[in-house]
């Protein structure tokens, strides 16, 4: 599911998400969107001895940037995805 600024913002809102940066405490973000139609932001994981497995297992994430200190701020996009199918269906 590609998820919408809207359905993001949304999500934010119903779960009470801060608006302020962590870092410098302004209220300006920016969506980053995702690198390209069939590919999605990811945390990946590596072994302990710094190779990695192919694929290499990752959580998928929404990202927002600080327009003012460019802190990025990750979302697990899964429990967001999920959140807005439930609101889907309610709606049905």
């Amino acid at each position: 599911m590609r998820l919408t600024i809207q359905q993001f913002t949304d999500y934010l809102s119903a779960k009470g998400v801060k608006r302020e940066c962590d870092q410098c405490g302004k209220e300006s973000w920016a969506f980053i969107d995702q690198p390209a139609a069939n590919t999605v932001w990811a945390i990946d994981s590596r072994r302990i001895d710094g190779s990695q497995t192919m694929p290499s297992p990752g959580i998928p994430c929404v990202a927002m940037c600080c327009n003012h200190c460019s802190f990025i701020k990750l979302f697990a996009s899964m429990p967001i995805e999920s959140w807005v199918k439930q609101r889907e269906d309610v709606k049905k």
